[in-house]
């Protein structure tokens, strides 16, 4: 709290920020008591409202706790358009300003004869050029560059009609249908109640109805028939004959057949990534797709197929049951790559063995592996010559070995009886040694 002395002049110049209930208005706290004859301004500005300014003399001493200060919030201009239609209620009204579109509403309708559209909701556009683009159906496309000013926009808009030239045609009334009644007549507005007015033409049906007119309307070329056996049970079809030309109506269009059935298929593909086509057309890769088809459509060829797997391929008859199918993909085998292994040997009716398997002819062997195929053991033997045994790695590679046995060769007899030498020897040295001076005693 403060207190100012009488005859003091004291400014609040307060930047408000706190909404007060919803409403344009800020309230303002503080405490603050002043004397008789203080001179008082308080100035308040919101950034998007006006400020607010008032200045007064306290005649007795007040507490302007809790004041209220209530701001105007500043809008752009306004913009406010309108348009009339005659004898019926567009289909399609699309509307922009500066490319964002804008809402008209139905103001007021009085049927077959006028209606009335205005904007809807708050338009507020800055000052400047406004693009207005209007298409409504059945009317000429609308453009038109607005000035925005600072007093706003409300202009009632012209729209022109597109009028159709003269429609001549013809009716065929289907022959199973003789015997029925029938009354039509040309309309200006698509929006007439029904029934239609007792003085329009009709009559029963002959065989092999058909008549042709020029079909020509000042605003639209729209005709309705209506056909029934009763006063209960009838169709009414209207069309545009501008559209449509000459008109057959068929047994069908009155008395449609009933629903075909339908069933449903179903596919789902375990496997991350299917691809699930039917004849051709993709019906997307998250490995599931269901759709109902009408009972008795026939054969439709299924396929499945993702990256490293082998497709599936199925004709599928659409027939009178539900299908279902859960598609399992095998994984591709990749193809074999393979490698020459060679072995070249001498002598050559030396035994070449792989594994333990007897191979090889007249110094000679070749075969293939798969790459990456393990281990052999190679084995080459000839009595008197020292073996060949190699472990070999079937790699990523093409295999060649020449081999050659090298002969035993026996050392020679010594001929004294020196321990040591005789211990060189070994024990079929000494064997030798002792049959050869054996024989010598023999002669």
């Amino acid at each position: 709290m403060s207190v100012h002395p009488a005859g003091a002049k004291v400014t609040f110049n307060a930047v408000l920020a706190t909404p007060h209930y919803n409403q344009f208005g800020y309230d303002f706290y503080d405490n603050y008591f002043f004397e008789e004859g203080t001179e008082l301004t308080i100035l308040a500005q919101l950034n998007g409202f006006s400020s607010y300014s008032e200045t007064f003399f306290v005649k007795s001493p007040q507490n302007l706790n809790n004041r209220a200060i209530y701001l105007r919030e500043i809008k752009p201009p306004s913009v406010f358009l309108a348009f009339q239609l005659f004898d019926y209620l567009p289909e399609t009204i699309n509307a922009t300003i500066n490319g964002s579109p804008i809402t008209f509403g139905l103001f007021y309708n009085n049927p077959g004869i006028q209606c009335e559209y205005r904007t809807t909701g708050e338009l507020n556009y800055p000052e400047g050029e406004l693009n207005l683009v209007i298409e409504v159906s059945g009317y000429e496309r609308y453009t038109e560059t607005l000035i925005q000013t600072s007093s706003g926009v409300s202009k009632y808009l012209t729209l022109t009609r597109l009028t159709p030239a003269c429609c001549p045609g013809c009716l065929t009334i289907d022959p199973r249908l003789s015997g029925y009644y029938y009354r039509y007549y040309n309309i200006s507005s698509r929006n007439l109640p029904l029934p239609l007015p007792s003085d329009t033409p009709s009559g029963v049906i002959p065989y092999a109805y058909s008549v042709c007119w020029a079909g020509c309307s000042d605003l639209w070329c729209s005709s309705v028939v209506r056909i029934w056996k009763n006063e209960v049970d009838y169709v009414d079809i209207a069309w545009d004959w501008a559209t449509t030309g000459n008109k057959y109506i068929a047994y069908e269009d009155i008395f449609p057949p009933p629903p075909i059935p339908t069933h449903c298929l179903t596919i789902t593909c375990n496997t991350p990534g299917a691809f699930i086509r039917l004849d051709g057309v993709d019906y997307g890769s998250n490995g599931f797709y269901s759709t109902n088809f009408p009972e008795d459509s026939g054969p439709v060829v299924l396929t499945v197929d993702a990256e490293d797997f082998i497709s599936y391929t199925e004709t599928i008859v659409l027939g009178t049951e539900d299908i279902t199918r859960n598609i399992t993909l095998l994984p591709c085998t990749p193809p074999e790559i393979r490698h020459n292994f060679t072995v070249n040997y001498i002598p050559k009716d030396a035994v070449l063995t792989l594994n333990g398997s007897l191979c090889g002819v007249d110094g000679y062997y070749s075969t293939t592996f798969i790459e990456n195929g393990g281990n052999v053991t190679l084995n080459i033997t000839k009595t008197g010559y020292v073996p060949y045994t190699e472990t070999i790695v079937l790699g990523t590679e093409d295999i060649v070995r020449d081999i050659i046995l090298q002969p035993i060769i026996i050392p020679p007899i010594p001929e004294d009886n020196n321990l040591m030498k005789l211990a060189e020897i070994g024990f079929f040295g000494l064997l030798f040694l002792f049959m050869r001076r054996r024989k010598k005693k023999e002669k």
